[in-house]
């Protein structure tokens, strides 16, 4: 069986310094970081790992919650979540709550049971006492958390007001002034944050907000779907444009304006929020909200390592930045497009 004296013969080091390696130590040379690795995986050398957790109380796991897994937003987290983890030589567990609280807290209690020396939940449901509580037995990272949770954990996200203003900006500037919006369940906050930009932005315009033309949905296509038929079949002033608080009800949004015998964008413009991968595969493709996926998993794995190696110093808020990705689905406004003729 090899072992760690073998790997420090075979990189030419000190057992001490193939130990901070494998521990995650920030402070190893480069160049003999490199010559570990490369002797671990010329080896095969694969660590003790109950034997490391007897002597250092780190069991070398994590566990990663979220909401909804067929949402293609979460894979691409969850990726960069697990890219970092397995160069640390971090084993990842990954739960899916389907946005239900119970099965959301069953799955954190689980992952203590396991001894995970930490946990990353997006979007997290559960209440601020029951996450204390796991807070006491391992170290919490949040993607997505409350007002009320940032003054107490470590969390990692995007700037959702200034992105949904963004988007606003865009189609006004297209000459759209009747714009709907069709957000998720509102008590998430990312998604009020949005709601309160689209509510802010119209009224520096002077623009009248119109609460018929807002609808709660819940992250699903069907639901953005019939949400806009709703809208659009509605009796009166119909938008010229659609901001949609994630792609996969802006892709239901489409196909409901569609359905309506409409056209996107000659018709009705519309904008989403987050660019997965579909978004670019749509007809017309989906303008949309970029935020950083692969990103916010990565700086979220890395916050937690830091966190479960005492290297930080209090809570730390990481808030990345959005951009517009312009493709077909936004154009001028039926009325601004036919003063250019």
């Amino acid at each position: 069986m090899v072992s760690m004296k073998d790997v420090a013969q075979e990189a030419g080091v000190s057992i001490g310094t193939v130990s901070g390696v494998l521990n995650g130590k920030k402070t190893i040379k480069p160049q003999n970081y490199q010559r570990v690795m490369d002797a671990v995986k010329k080896l095969d050398y694969r660590p003790n790992m109950l034997a490391r957790s007897l002597r250092t109380n780190i069991t070398g796991s994590i566990g990663l919650i979220i909401p909804d897994i067929t949402n293609p937003y979460y894979p691409e987290l969850a990726r960069g979540v697990e890219d970092v983890a397995r160069k640390a030589g971090v084993t990842l567990f990954l739960c899916n709550s389907d946005r239900d609280v119970e099965k959301e807290l069953g799955y954190a209690q689980a992952l203590v049971q396991k001894q995970v020396d930490g946990i990353i939940i997006a979007k997290p449901h559960i209440s601020l006492e029951q996450l204390q509580a796991l807070g006491r037995t391992c170290k919490i990272v949040l993607v997505d958390g409350t007002e009320e949770q940032l003054r107490e954990f470590d969390l990692v996200n995007v700037d959702n007001k200034t992105g949904a203003a963004s988007a606003i900006d865009l189609l006004l500037s297209y000459g759209h002034r009747d714009i709907a919006f069709i957000g998720g369940i509102i008590d998430s906050e990312s998604m009020q944050y949005r709601l309160d930009a689209y509510r802010a932005v119209l009224a520096e315009q002077g623009i009248p907000y119109r609460p018929e033309w807002v609808r709660e949905c819940d992250y699903s296509w069907s639901s953005g779907r019939e949400a806009a038929i709703e809208i659009l079949s509605a009796p009166g002033l119909r938008p010229t444009a659609f901001f949609v608080g994630n792609d996969i009800m802006a892709l239901g949004v489409i196909r409901g304006i569609h359905d309506c015998g409409l056209r996107v964008p000659e018709d009705i413009s519309v904008c989403g929020f987050d660019d997965i991968a579909m978004a670019e595969l749509a007809v017309p493709a989906l303008t949309t909200v970029r935020q950083p996926k692969y990103e916010i998993g990565r700086q979220s794995a890395r916050l937690l390592l830091q966190k479960i190696h005492g290297e930080d110093g209090g809570i730390t808020h990481k808030i990345l930045d959005t951009e517009i990705v312009f493709r077909g689905s936004v154009a001028c406004a039926p009325s601004a497009a036919a003063a250019t003729r």
